[in-house]
């Protein structure tokens, strides 16, 4: 997929942004997102991170002109930089995860984090799992994580990426 970057949503691709967000399938394998999605959650979730770390962030997702997810990291309960990724449901199973989980991993590095970094699936994704596998990531104990989507905890996986 050579046209796959990772870059802020412009304002005119908000909408764009809160159809891919407002859609249960997509945010029921998420920690922090429930439907329904306004327009102004989109608009105010699309916002850069407060933070002066370079390696932390969250952005979009494109192929060429076109929005297909968000992408991003934050530090966990552990110290560790973990990432995220949620591909829009009319681009499942096109490679769009496969493929941006190195450019997350650069990224990262390239902001000067040279510590673990981590990614949670939740036991019910093995789409997840796999894309995850593939890119190196191991599983390094069992994590129950609390969704919004879904209203309780659900348990999962954590992962560590051996580099």
């Amino acid at each position: 997929m050579p046209s796959l970057s990772m870059k802020l949503i412009p304002a005119s691709y908000v909408e764009a942004y809160q159809v891919i967000l407002d859609n249960p399938k997509v945010t029921r394998m998420t920690m922090t997102l429930a439907c329904p999605i306004s327009l102004e959650m989109a608009e105010a979730r699309r916002a850069p991170l407060d933070t002066d770390k370079a390696s932390l962030f969250r952005m979009g997702l494109f192929d060429g002109d076109v929005l297909v997810g968000e992408v991003g990291t934050f530090e966990n309960e552990q110290g560790n930089h973990e990432i995220g990724y949620l591909i829009g449901q009319e681009f499942w199973g096109q490679g769009y995860a496969t493929a941006v989980v190195p450019l997350m991993i650069k990224a990262i590095r390239d902001g000067g984090y040279d510590g673990q970094i981590d990614a949670g699936v939740y036991d019910d994704n093995p789409a997840s799992l796999r894309v995850l596998m593939k890119n190196d990531f191991a599983p390094v104990g069992k994590s129950n994580v609390y969704s919004v989507e879904r209203r309780r905890e659900v348990s999962g996986l954590l992962l560590r990426h051996r580099p």
